[in-house]
């Protein structure tokens, strides 16, 4: 992890180990105690970054803000959880249990964050997760992080029409995305 990578050299050689090793890169740039301390600590958890690379201040930093991010564990492990739980249940075509692992994931990505001290789910991702809910699909944060933004999974048309009906009467946008059948592989 770079915070605020200037050098164009250093992308060329980030990007010259991430093709040869199949590695992703995370970059990450903006102030590293913003909001708290624990954000890239976060990011790392939430990426499964496995090397981070940060400056000796930011260790020190982190150490007198009491920092301690292995508590969050059980709680990205939950999240990891989840998401595997939900590609079982689409790949079973089981709408009731993806839905309930979606849920499962906002309960998870909640205890996280009120474990972390930051609101991952705030009241308004809380309403619209609500929404999705009672229009019969399923709501959760985005896990992309920046701002109030949820991912609702619908099975079908008609409850696709309802969410977007409830959402649109709480003034909430909605951007509608369908997916459709994985390409079959070789």
């Amino acid at each position: 992890l770079i915070r605020a990578p200037r050098w164009l050299m250093l992308l060329v050689v980030l990007a010259g180990v991430a093709a040869s090793t199949r590695a992703a890169v995370v970059l990450y740039d903006g102030s590293p105690g913003h909001p708290d301390m624990g954000t890239l600590w976060r990011l790392a958890e939430r990426t499964r970054m496995t090397c981070m690379g940060v400056s000796a201040g930011f260790l020190t930093a982190s150490q007198k803000a009491a920092v301690q991010p292995a508590r969050w564990a059980k709680h990205a492990e939950a999240i990891a959880f989840c998401a595997e739980s939900l590609l079982a249940a689409l790949r079973a075509e089981s709408e009731k249990t993806s839905l309930l692992a979606v849920r499962r994931a906002a309960v998870a990505m909640a205890a996280l964050g009120e474990e972390a001290g930051c609101a991952i789910v705030t009241p308004a991702l809380a309403r619209i997760c609500a929404v999705a809910a009672e229009a019969g699909c399923a709501g959760k944060p985005s896990g992309a992080g920046g701002g109030d933004c949820a991912v609702i999974l619908c099975f079908g048309d008609e409850a696709r029409s309802r969410a977007a009906a409830a959402l649109s009467a709480e003034g909430i946008a909605c951007f509608p995305l369908s997916v459709g059948q994985p390409a079959a592989t070789p």
